[in-house]
């Protein structure tokens, strides 16, 4: 994005104010400062444009660390319910998406687990799973 840069000059040809417009596509202000490498008019400017640079570059990691969240409130649900086993069905009757996953790893009798803040998913068939509490 250019910037702007607005001068006035006094009469002696002294630079009086420069000016700067603020690189933050939702603000138009401009601003002065003495660091010409400043951007942003402010912090709440500059953590804005951050903000929504973030939501447009990594629109995909955004929504699955939403799903993510999702998924552990289920089997947060599910575990403080007493119900340690659940099938593939029932957790996407649930909204539970398995894809949203990290990294699987395995255990000692080669069962796939996924992790899911404070709790485990083991598979234990193909289509059934064992929810377990981190210790």
């Amino acid at each position: 994005m250019p910037y702007m840069w607005m001068e006035i000059i006094t009469s002696n040809g002294n630079t009086m104010i420069d000016s700067k417009e603020c690189a933050n596509p939702k603000c138009s202000e401009y601003f002065t400062n003495v660091n010409a490498r400043k951007r942003f008019c402010s912090l709440v400017c500059k953590n804005q444009a951050a903000y929504w640079h973030k939501q447009a570059v990594y629109e995909w990691e955004n929504k699955i660390q939403k799903q993510r969240l999702k998924n552990i409130k289920i089997l947060e649900s599910l575990y403080k319910r007493g119900i340690y086993t659940a099938n593939d069905i029932e957790l996407k009757k649930m909204g539970f998406i398995l894809e949203a996953a990290i990294i699987p790893d395995l255990t000692a009798e080669n069962q796939t687990v996924f992790r899911f803040g404070n709790h485990y998913l083991v598979m234990i068939e193909a289509n059934e799973f064992r929810i377990k509490k981190v210790k």
